[in-house]
């Protein structure tokens, strides 16, 4: 509850952030600014989970997911300075229970995730370079087993953005990175592709597909830990920017 609740913290803060009443403060001039305040991740996991000499697939489909739905949580917020400089937050929270045969398991994951940008090329194409890291923090439970563990690991990532008006009010947007590289993870990737449509100035709405592949372990013996899964699902939510 602990981890909960300061990522609600976070998630506050962000909004708070975000006001318009920034945006009209002459002090951030040259800023703009982007709020996904609640999107929709129907994510499906593929991959397992060994824990200790127990390895218990993770073969969920969103349905199942979505049926053993216990919390979830989702935000993202963006700043771009002078149309050349700026950051991405991305915060992600989901709480699942669901049966893996004879066995009953309680994943619970947050994603808290900081990026760097550097647009290189501005225009019709836009091209941005992020550097960042990205958070995971895992509880798992299986019953009737005594396994419950709970990890946390950091990844650095690197990677690029892709954003194309390709129509009035139409873009095309992909992104992918790569991380881990042994500091947390052994590898990562992640790979996103979105359609936006702006009819409102300042509201636009996007759908696409998002995937996010990590390989991790610590320890050894029995309080060996590997976790080698995907997350991937359809995305929707509602830009506000301004």
């Amino acid at each position: 509850m602990e981890k909960i609740k300061w990522l609600v913290v976070g998630a506050v803060l962000l909004v708070t952030l975000s006001t318009p009443a920034l945006a009209a403060d002459s002090s951030i001039e040259g800023w703009k600014w982007r709020l996904v305040p609640l999107y929709l991740w129907g994510v499906s996991i593929s991959g397992d989970q060994t824990i200790g000499t127990t390895t218990v697939p993770l073969e969920l489909k969103f349905g199942d997911i979505f049926d053993n739905l216990e919390g979830v949580f989702t935000a993202n917020f963006e700043g771009l300075y002078n149309d050349r400089w700026g950051f991405l937050i991305d915060l992600s929270y989901i709480d699942i229970k669901g049966s893996q045969g004879p066995l009953s398991v309680k994943f619970q994951n947050i994603l808290a995730e900081v990026d760097g940008l550097y647009r290189v090329i501005n225009g019709k194409h836009n091209v941005d370079l992020l550097l960042g890291l990205r958070y995971t923090d895992q509880e798992t439970n299986v019953e009737p087993t005594p396994i419950k563990i709970s990890q946390s690991w950091t990844d650095p990532i690197i990677g690029g953005r892709w954003w194309w008006n390709f129509a009035d009010r139409w873009s095309l947007v992909v992104r992918g990175d790569i991380g881990g590289f042994g500091v947390g993870s052994e590898f990562t990737w992640q790979a996103l592709g979105l359609i936006d449509w702006q009819p409102f100035k300042h509201v636009s709405f996007a759908g696409g597909y998002r995937a996010l592949y990590q390989d991790y372990e610590d320890g050894s013996g029995p309080t060996f830990f590997k976790y080698k899964a995907t997350l991937h699902g359809p995305l929707l939510g509602v830009n506000i920017k301004w």
